[in-house]
C-alpha cells in the first residue's frame, strides 16, 4: 500500500506521521513519527497487531480497520481520535485512543519509537511525499473541473435535444389532432348524408306500404276437401256434390294493420233439376227428393254431408 503522510497534534506540539500499511493494517504497519528536530521509527509485524487488538478486546479487523483510520488521518464525521507522544531519552512512547464520549477515552495501542540517526534524510523523503501529493491532488482537481464541464456540456447538449424533441412530438400531436378532427367532420357529414337519404327513402318505403295495404287481397278458396267417389253413388248425386264442393267464397278486400272480418258462410246452391212424374218405376227419383232437401236443410245448418250418410239414406 502507498505510503500515507499526515500531521497530528498531541500535548499541544505538532508532530508528522509517515504510516505504511500492509494488508490493510491486519498485517502490520511501519510507522515513522517526525517534530521537525527528531524523527523515530518502529515496525509493527502481524503477531503485534493481533496481541493489541487482544488487549483493546477487539477482533483483528475491526482494529486495524480503526488503527489505520487513527495514523492516516481518513477519519470520518464520527470519528474522534487522540495521541499522546512522550520522549523518554532516546525514545518516544507514542499512544493512540478514541474518543467515545463526555471525558471517556478508549486506548487501541501503544508503541515505543526508536530514534533514527539519519533524520535528515528521512525528513527530505518526507518532503519529497508531500510534494508528490501534492501534484497528485493538483492533477485531481484539474480531473474534476474537466468532469464538471464534461457534465455542463453534455447537460446543455441533452437538454438542447430534449427540447428539440419536445417540440417535434408536440408538432406530430397537433398535426394528429387535426386529421383526427377533419377525419370526424368528414364522417359527420356522411352520417348526415345518409340519414337524409334514408329519411327519403323511408317516405317512399311509407307510400309503397300504403299502397300495398289499400290493395285487394284475395281470400282464400273456402270448402271442403272433395270426398272419394264410392261405386255405388249413383251419377246424378256424384254430380250434385262435385257441384257443392266447387263452389267458392268471395274475395275480401282487407288492410294490413286490421284484423280480417269474418264472412258470411257460402250458401250451398243446389242445380235445378227437372221435375219426373210419379210412377211406380220412379221409386228412386222420391229417395233423390228427400235426399236433396235433407242437403239443404244441412247446408243451413253448416254442416257438410257425409259421403256414407249419403249412402245410408239412399
Amino acid at each position: 500500500m502507498p505510503q500515507s503522510f499526515t500531521r497530528i497534534t498531541a500535548d499541544d506540539v505538532e508532530y508528522y506521521l509517515l504510516v505504511e500499511l500492509f494488508d490493510q493494517g491486519k498485517g502490520g504497519f511501519d510507522l515513522t513519527v517526525c517534530n521537525g528536530d527528531h524523527v523515530w521509527r518502529e515496525t509493527v509485524d502481524s503477531l503485534t497487531v493481533e496481541s493489541m487488538a487482544k488487549t483493546a478486546d477487539m477482533s483483528v479487523t475491526e482494529f486495524a480497520d480503526q488503527t489505520s483510520r487513527a495514523l492516516t488521518g481518513q477519519t470520518t464525521s464520527q470519528d474522534n481520535f487522540v495521541f499522546q507522544a512522550k520522549p523518554k531519552g532516546t525514545n518516544l512512547q507514542f499512544s493512540w485512543k478514541m474518543h467515545v464520549s463526555n471525558g471517556v477515552k478508549f486506548q487501541l495501542g501503544s508503541l515505543t519509537l526508536a530514534k533514527v540517526s539519519e533524520g535528515v534524510q528521512v525528513i527530505k523523503n518526507m518532503f519529497d511525499l508531500a510534494v508528490d501529493q501534492m501534484v497528485q491532488l493538483r492533477h485531481l482537481e484539474k480531473s474534476v473541473t474537466a468532469k464538471e464541464e464534461l457534465e455542463t456540456d453534455l447537460f446543455e447538449k441533452f437538454a438542447a435535444v430534449l427540447n428539440d424533441k419536445k417540440n417535434k412530438i408536440r408538432q406530430l400531436q397537433e398535426r394528429d389532432n387535426n386529421e383526427t378532427l377533419h377525419l370526424a367532420n368528414r364522417n359527420k357529414g356522411k352520417s348526415k348524408g345518409k340519414a337524409i337519404r334514408q329519411d327519403d327513402s323511408g317516405d317512399d318505403t311509407d307510400i309503397e306500404k300504403l299502397d300495398t295495404e289499400d290493395s285487394p287481397v284475395p281470400e282464400p278458396v273456402r270448402g271442403r276437401k272433395k270426398q272419394p267417389m264410392s261405386l255405388s253413388t249413383p251419377p246424378s248425386q256424384a254430380l250434385l256434390l262435385d257441384n257443392e264442393d266447387e263452389e267458392i267464397g268471395p274475395t275480401v278486400k282487407r288492410r294490413r294493420r286490421r284484423k280480417p272480418t269474418k264472412s258470411p258462410a257460402p250458401k250451398l246452391i243446389l242445380p235445378k233439376v227437372p221435375s219426373v212424374r210419379k210412377t211406380p218405376s220412379s221409386s228412386s227419383g222420391e229417395s233423390l227428393t228427400s235426399t236433396r232437401s235433407r242437403l239443404r236443410q244441412r247446408s243451413s245448418d253448416r254442416s257438410p254431408p257425409d259421403a256414407e250418410d249419403l249412402m245410408a239414406e239412399m
